[in-house]
């Protein structure tokens, strides 16, 4: 069955690579975490990674105002998995990762869903 999955996910990553367009996945850099203080120390610049992505518009009977609002997109990432509060640079716009959904029916993950917001 992981033969299959793996297929899944090539074919999602393939799709993204011919229908998407080229973004940025910025994380930021905390630092060192120092056990004794519980805190983050020296952190650097932000680290970005190229991606291959598809934005797409919620529908309006699923924007609610709270959880999804109005201006909020859809962003589909298919081989590099962003966090929460990550940020995802597109040409001029860039959003801010709220909530990350992995579409995972096995042992891989094949696609991640992520609701981001300007």
């Amino acid at each position: 069955m992981s033969e299959f999955y793996e297929d899944m996910a090539q074919t999602a990553r393939e799709m993204i690579d011919e229908f998407g367009r080229a973004m940025v996945l910025r994380r930021p850099n905390p630092g060192t975490y120092n056990a004794g203080t519980d805190s983050h120390a020296g952190g650097g610049a932000p680290v970005d990674t190229p991606i291959m992505a598809v934005v797409t518009q919620y529908r309006e009977k699923e924007i609610d105002g709270e959880i999804i609002k109005r201006g909020d997109v859809r962003i589909l990432i298919a081989g590099v998995k962003p966090d929460k509060d990550n940020f995802i640079l597109d040409g001029v716009d860039t959003y801010t990762a709220v909530n990350v959904e992995t579409l995972k029916p096995g042992d891989l993950a094949l696609l991640y869903k992520v609701q981001a917001r300007k």
